[in-house]
């Protein structure tokens, strides 16, 4: 009986445990502790997949503006532009600028600290370029700016000097210098051995030709030109002016003449001296004419006392232009003298 006693005691203890346990039910009571779900496949969400999103405010409602540049014409393929921003209506610390150039993000985005801001190293690419910049906020962008154009040049000038070669000799005591740039440009020859200057500016075709004094012996000429960028080109070419030698003088009238005054006659002469200064009887001289716009034209006649003439040589209207024309007369003296060349620029205007 004592056994049975004991039975009944442990058995009723263990019934009190799982009552307790269980509660009024059989399943145990939830975790209190909300634990995010796993995703479809079983992995586990991000962090902060569960958080409640923040609700999304307007992004920047006024376009900032590029203050334009004296000269919109560089060099260099990077600019430093200033921005002005009107009143954006929030922190400048929630703001950062976008700079597009063509559309497309041109570099880094750039903090806003202040209303009037200067936009350094922003890459240019070689000629036109189209830049806007606009605001930024976490909430999107805003309206972009009006486009301003910037150009870059960096290409210098090409010169292609015709006319004297480099070591030539030169008889007589002016040089013409003949050659060709690019159209409209102003070129300066300079003489540093005598300090001489002339300026000349190429025509629609880019020909120009001048004519400058020239010292004894050697002397080094300098040309020189420089686009609208600034970009400039200079070649020098040493000449030599010779001592023993003829010497040729070349003119053509009228020097300057109207486009709309053509067809109309000039009048072109050569004068010949040989080494010691006299005239020069009987040389064969070939003159050549190259008006702007027309075809090269020869003629071929001898000196008489020194002086070859080609008189009424008409200049045509149809295919002319205005621009800058040369004459040359080459003179063929007798064996053991050498040949003598003159050239002569004119203008039609």
């Amino acid at each position: 009986m004592r056994r049975a006693g004991v039975i009944v005691v442990v058995g009723a203890l263990l019934l009190s445990v799982v009552l307790a346990w269980g509660g009024s039910g059989s399943r145990p009571t939830a975790d209190p502790t909300p634990r995010p779900s796993n995703g479809p496949n079983g992995e586990t969400p991000p962090p902060g997949a569960t958080d409640t999103p923040t609700p999304a405010g307007p992004a920047p409602s006024v376009a900032p503006s590029i203050v334009p540049l004296d000269v919109p014409l560089l060099t260099q393929r990077k600019v430093a532009l200033t921005v002005t921003i009107p009143d954006p209506g929030e922190p400048l610390k929630n703001l950062v600028l976008r700079v597009y150039r063509d559309g497309d993000l041109a570099m880094d985005p750039v903090r806003v600290k202040a209303l009037s801001m200067t936009v350094r190293n922003i890459p240019l690419k070689r000629g036109e370029n189209s830049l806007t910049v606009a605001l930024v906020n976490a909430n999107g962008e805003g309206p972009r700016s009006e486009p301003f154009v910037v150009t870059v040049d960096d290409r210098a000038p090409k010169i292609d000097i015709k006319e004297p070669d480099d070591g030539s000799v030169v008889n007589g005591t002016i040089a013409t210098v003949r050659g060709i740039t690019e159209p409209g440009l102003y070129v300066t020859v300079r003489n540093l051995t005598s300090g001489a200057v002339e300026e000349i500016q190429a025509d629609e075709r880019g020909v120009f030709i001048t004519e400058i004094g020239l010292g004894k012996a050697d002397n080094i000429l300098e040309i020189a030109t420089m686009d609208a960028a600034g970009n400039r080109t200079t070649k020098p070419i040493n000449v030599v002016r010779g001592d023993t030698a003829p010497q040729a003088k070349l003119f053509i009238t009228p020097p300057s003449l109207k486009l709309t005054a053509l067809p109309t006659s000039v009048n072109i002469r050569l004068e010949l001296d040989d080494p010691d200064g006299k005239p020069v009887d009987g040389a064969t001289v070939v003159f050549s004419i190259s008006p702007p716009g027309l075809p090269t034209d020869t003629y071929t006649t001898t000196t008489v006392d020194g002086i070859a003439r080609w008189d009424g040589y008409v200049i045509a209207h149809d295919g002319a232009a205005r621009g800058n024309g040369f004459v040359t007369a080459r003179a063929d003296l007798p064996a053991g003298v050498a040949s003598a060349i003159a050239t002569k620029g004119f203008d039609i205007h």
